[in-house]
């Protein structure tokens, strides 16, 4: 079993995807740790959510600061940059 750290993803799906083919990620086999801002700047935050979400217990996620703008935002505590 192999662990691999990723940070800043910021939304870009494919740019994650080439990165995962590129080290041979398996998910039955690996583990993946999120070191935060998966989500904004990039167009395919959703993606990016559902896919790590898919991963169950493959992925380790640290909230970073664009997770809890976002966690903010959907709870009404702060306003929508």
């Amino acid at each position: 079993m192999t662990t691999y750290a990723i940070g800043s993803v910021n939304g870009d799906y494919r740019a994650l995807m080439q990165r995962l083919t590129t080290i041979g990620f398996d998910p039955l086999e690996d583990r993946l740790w999120f070191a935060g801002n998966l989500v904004n700047h990039g167009p395919e935050s959703l993606q990016v959510l559902r896919y790590v979400k898919s991963l169950g217990k493959a992925a380790v996620v640290v909230l970073g600061k664009q997770e809890l703008h976002l966690l903010s935002v959907a709870l009404g505590w702060a306003i929508r940059q």
